[in-house]
């Protein structure tokens, strides 16, 4: 999604990041090799996907299951935005 929204706004006749910053979600390897690289939050898929399975696990042994799960993320600042982050 980033990609495409940098893209439109370089069509657009706009700079990034000096007219608009642009940030994405999942820090996919391209991220850090397009131009601009993107700025993104990366997740931790891994425990993510870990964390759901024993949720699911613990539903279908009919034990009470915690709601809510926090995961950490992390802002990866890259070229795509401004350096107000």
């Amino acid at each position: 999604m980033a990609i495409g929204a940098i893209r439109c706004a370089i069509e657009s006749g706009l700079n990034v990041p000096t007219d608009i910053s642009i940030m994405g979600f999942d820090d996919i390897s391209l991220s850090s090799i397009f131009i601009p690289s993107i700025t993104t939050i990366r997740q931790l898929i891994y425990e993510l996907g870990q964390k759901a399975m024993e949720s699911l696990v613990e539903l279908i042994k009919g034990k009470e299951h915690v709601k809510d799960i926090i995961i950490p993320i992390q802002l990866v600042a890259r070229q795509s935005t401004t350096k107000r982050i």
